[in-house]
């Protein structure tokens, strides 16, 4: 063949590529989106994207700027037969972000931006306020969440909450010893929010009968008493039991104040261990017109001794020091920011954990979303903390099931599912009530399970075991999933790169 025929014949075959893409276009059904310039095959963040066939030999550029198609404007990869797009997932995902969103970073295939947040969605008449996050160690779970974070906070105006349970160690000076704290502290120290560090024998205290954790109603202070009560028993309270709480808890709020002008959980359990003067007398509150009262305070008494003796666990026992006393004036309950370290007390105290949990859980039900707050971002990292303790859990999930009406989203983060399955009641309720799921890389067999209870199909099964670092599939009620490639900027990787110093 000469080269003027084989010259004519790669011009032929450029014009029928670029026909060919044209017809395409015509003929499939829009979806809204213009095609944008792929990524490089490496990009500086370590991404990768699939480059269109017609980009692949410069004539095909040359030919079809002739009939109008620029380098940026190659229609995507397409299947003709619709009925194979579960094999191509990514193929054909259409970008589902909004300018509201918060970016997150950008379609590992296609290139596209990611945008998140559950009041994007919401705006779009979608649910979206609950995203669980998981991922294997060093897989960059934990800088998605920072930097979303500070996305949220610095260019959105969002407010902040989180529970940080994981220490890393803070670099000090030449001669001084290393301190530790949580993860998140660094960032909530420079978004100027409050960081409540806990530690055994240290000074700060939360009271659980505080008025502000429940906006003062008798129901919302007895229902978190009775979950901590619960929960320290291992058991449910018996209808006597039930019945003691809340008639001394009523004595307790309407007696004389005690000094330090609310009374805390030292002053239930005196009242409810102090013997009465007489067991004998009558318990008013039971008596029926024209009849006497069937119970006596000695009644009284007997059912709440045990209750009183479990408190004995926070004021004396190995949980004292942190529900004891008055709230600490240093806890700045109404902060846009607050980080709640709880790093200190998880390894040597991990029961109170979630009690101390389920008592600020309580204030975002009230205060924190109080109207015209704007709108809130509570994360939990290690989620079965809040959740492994059904009695207590019950309070973060009640958080989740009104995180839309509260003005909040709700992320909780994990590294395996079976971590958060494993607290049966709380536990697999957040998972199936999760609107947006996340996961990066994860080991076979925790990717199956991923398969079986989250409705991953065997391809994105598969993905979810060669994923890289920061790089993770997102899926989206009524949206395909989507390989997303998380990117990090400035003063995010001082805040994120805490994997190295991780105690």
């Amino acid at each position: 063949m000469t080269r003027a025929a084989r010259a004519l014949d790669a011009a032929w075959d450029s014009l029928a590529s670029a026909l060919a893409a044209a017809a395409f276009r015509r003929r499939e059904p829009a979806d809204g989106v213009p095609p944008r310039a792929p990524l490089p095959t490496t990009s500086a963040e370590g991404g990768a994207s699939l480059r269109p066939a017609a980009e692949e030999h410069p004539r095909s550029r040359r030919v079809g700027g002739l009939v109008g198609y620029s380098r940026d404007a190659v229609p995507p990869i397409r299947s003709d037969l619709y009925a194979l797009k579960p094999l191509f997932p990514y193929a054909h995902a259409r970008a589902w972000d909004s300018p509201r969103g918060v970016p997150v970073g950008h379609d590992a295939v296609t290139g596209e931006p990611v945008r998140h947040s559950g009041r994007a969605w919401f705006d779009q008449g979608r649910s979206g306020s609950s995203t669980l996050v998981m991922g294997s160690k060093f897989a960059g779970k934990s800088a998605l969440l920072k930097s979303y974070l500070v996305r949220a906070v610095a260019e959105h105006g969002f407010r902040a909450w989180v529970y940080d349970t994981r220490a890393v160690t803070v670099p000090a000076a030449p001669g001084t010893p290393a301190v530790t704290e949580g993860e998140f502290c660094a960032f909530g120290r420079e978004a100027g929010g409050a960081v409540h560090r806990f530690t055994p024998g240290g000074p700060l205290r939360l009271n659980l009968l505080d008025e502000r954790l429940h906006g003062g109603d008798p129901a919302g202070r007895e229902g978190l008493v009775r979950s901590v009560l619960q929960f320290l028993a291992g058991r449910r309270l018996t209808p006597q039991e039930g019945f003691a709480l809340r008639v001394q808890l009523e004595r307790l709020q309407s007696g004389q104040p005690p000094e330090g002008g609310q009374p805390t959980v030292v002053d239930l359990r005196a009242l409810l261990l102090s013997a009465p003067a007489d067991p004998a007398q009558p318990f008013e509150g039971t008596a029926v017109a024209g009849r006497s009262a069937t119970i006596t305070e000695g009644d009284l008494h007997a059912w709440g001794r045990d209750l009183g003796l479990l408190l004995d666990r926070l004021v004396r026992g190995d949980l004292a020091g942190f529900v004891d006393g008055p709230t600490s004036p240093e806890l700045d309950l109404d902060a846009d920011v607050v980080v709640w370290d709880l790093s200190g007390v998880q390894g040597s105290h991990p029961d109170v954990v979630p009690v101390l949990m389920a008592a600020s859980s309580a204030l975002v039900l009230s205060a924190w979303t109080a109207a015209g707050r704007g709108w809130g971002v509570v994360v939990v990292d290690e989620l079965w903390n809040a959740v492994r303790v059904p009695e207590l859990g019950a309070v973060v999930q009640e958080v989740v099931k009104k995180a839309r009406t509260l003005g909040v989203e709700f992320l909780g983060a994990t590294q395996h599912l079976t971590d958060v399955l494993g607290a049966q009641g709380p536990g697999r309720a957040f998972v199936h009530d999760a609107d947006v799921v996340v996961s990066f890389r994860q080991e076979p067999v925790n990717a199956r399970v991923l398969g079986e209870q989250l409705g991953f199909s065997d391809v994105e099964v598969s993905a979810l075991q060669r994923l890289g670092a920061h790089q993770a599939l997102w899926k989206v009620p009524g949206e395909p999933a989507r390989a997303v490639q998380h990117v990090l900027h400035g003063a995010e990787r001082r805040l994120t790169d805490t994997a190295q110093r991780l105690t």
